[in-house]
């Protein structure tokens, strides 16, 4: 059984970001401070064209690049390329994130589905993940994502974000996660 006491200490949401300072959710800075802190971190992958996880929680490119369109009509060579705004850094692949944290502190990846059930995304992911010498963990909202794990990637721990839609304050949220 993979050991999770990781994830109940203090992880950086996105990253410690701070847009003031430059330092944008998401990005290799945010990555650096949180692991300068000691914390945890949690980061969001989305799939770019080629399949390949690029480091981002939006679906699209508009609101931290100066780019437009869905992060998913571009291949993850020409997403690592895309500065962000307001920052010195880039959108991040996966194999960069993980050579950066290179297991220094756990890391929480937040899945984001692609909803196509096909599993390429996440056999990818896994793919990459594979030799990764640190506690890690995958979470989505989408429990196909997550049984696409258990399938390509049983020993990986994975966990099923859940959400109250009916509390106002929008922030009742709940990980399950499977131990392995």
């Amino acid at each position: 059984m993979a050991e999770l006491y990781w994830l109940k200490r203090p992880i950086a949401h996105r990253g410690l970001h701070d847009a003031a300072k430059g330092i944008v959710e998401n990005s290799a800075s945010s990555v650096r401070a949180a692991m300068g802190a000691g914390f945890a971190v949690e980061v969001d992958l989305q799939c770019a064209l080629d399949h390949i996880p690029v480091v981002s929680h939006d679906a699209t490119l508009d609101r931290l690049t100066s780019e437009t369109g869905p992060v998913a009509a571009r291949d993850a060579a020409a997403l690592s390329r895309i500065p962000l705004r307001n920052s010195a850094d880039y959108i991040l692949s996966l194999p960069a994130l993980l050579a950066l944290v290179n297991g220094h502190v756990p890391l929480l990846l937040e899945v984001k589905s692609t909803w196509a059930r096909d599993g390429k995304f996440e056999a990818n992911i896994a793919k990459m993940l594979e030799h990764y010498p640190g506690p890690v963990a995958v979470m989505s909202f989408d429990p196909y994502s997550m049984a696409a794990f258990r399938q390509v990637a049983p020993l990986i721990p994975r966990g099923l974000v859940a959400e109250r839609f009916d509390d106002q304050r929008g922030g009742a949220r709940m990980v399950l996660f499977e131990m392995v």
